[in-house]
């Protein structure tokens, strides 16, 4: 079992409040620490991820990127999703966010554009269910 806590907490303007939300499922995805080098066009990292069973998402860029899934995979012709990353600031989502998921199509891999002119620094965690209904 795998599981993931996240952490949402506000500490300003006389109010400090923390909140965690935890969920615990079979299957996990992980990219740890991927390089990026700056000038590359659609850098693929092997992930795959099927959406609808995804439960908890977090993934981070040390530099602004773009990432790209499916670009012709597994489907030619099926469009995956596009997400522009900003530099240390996660895109975190979880099963019971008010928020859709931003990923619509189920991942046969990752591809990142870097034009930040460093090096980008990629983490990403899926947690999900491995044996969806």
């Amino acid at each position: 079992m795998a599981s993931h806590t996240i952490r949402y907490s506000i500490d300003g303007s006389g109010v400090s409040r923390s909140i965690n939300v935890a969920n615990t499922q079979v299957g996990v995805a992980v990219i740890d620490a991927e390089p990026v080098a700056t000038g590359t066009t659609n850098f693929v990292v092997g992930f795959e991820l099927d959406v609808s069973a995804c439960k908890s998402f977090y993934i981070n860029s040390s530099e602004d990127i773009l990432l790209d899934t499916n670009v012709d995979a597994p489907n030619p012709g099926v469009d995956g999703d596009v997400i522009s990353l900003l530099a240390d600031i996660p895109y975190v989502w979880h099963a019971t966010d008010y928020n859709t998921f931003l990923l619509t199509v189920d991942v046969a891999d990752l591809r990142f554009t870097n034009a930040s002119g460093s090096i980008a620094t990629i983490d990403v965690v899926a947690l999900y269910d491995a044996s969806p209904a």
